[in-house]
């Protein structure tokens, strides 16, 4: 297996484009993060300062059998890996510490994600816990619900409680749903 990393988006897309292709749905973060990266640039807008950028395809001969990048600008930065074989997340991991970066999370596909967290933290002798399950899903078909009466409208100061009511009930319903304790989620 070779691991290639690329701090520009449009040679890692070149390069895994068609992979990405192969499942849309469940590559859709990173093909659509890289994409608008690399509009970004292309309108000459500049990466964040002390934000790391970077995209990586994992390749057994010619065959792209994994990618994962590193771009989010929240938190500790944490790293998002898509489905590739487990031997393949070690050495993401292991190339990630010889390169001197810090990873403390990361999202994406399971077991890949697990691998990665696993090797990384070995490296240092931490150990890791899932902090949100979460699920991706593909609408089949779409029906079309009733009209009902009423227009939509921006909420008001003064009903600030009601629609923060209404999210927490969501989020909790949701936490139910996706089987995670009550107030997991969360809420900023």
């Amino acid at each position: 297996m070779e691991l290639r990393f690329f701090d520009d988006p449009f040679p890692f897309l070149d390069l895994a484009a068609d992979h990405l292709a192969e499942d849309p749905v469940l590559s859709t973060v990173v093909a659509g993060v890289a994409t608008r990266i690399a509009d970004e640039r292309e309108a000459g807008i500049a990466w964040p300062e002390g934000v790391p950028c970077w995209f990586a395809v994992v390749l057994e001969g010619d065959q792209v059998v994994g990618t994962a990048m590193r771009t989010a600008k929240f938190g500790s930065h944490p790293a998002y890996l898509l489905p590739m074989p487990d031997d393949a997340a070690r050495m993401l991991a292991r190339e990630v510490i010889a390169r001197g970066e810090t990873v403390t999370a990361a999202n994406g596909a399971l077991p890949a994600v697990e691998v990665f967290c696993a090797e990384l933290a070995a490296a240092v002798g931490g150990e890791t816990r899932v902090g949100q399950h979460t699920r991706l899903f593909e609408l089949g078909e779409l029906v079309e619900p009733s009209p009902v009466a009423g227009r939509l409208r921006p909420a008001t100061v003064d009903e600030q409680d009601l629609v923060s009511s209404w999210y927490d009930a969501f989020m909790a319903d949701a936490d139910e749903q996706a089987g995670r304790e009550p107030g997991e989620s969360a809420h900023e």
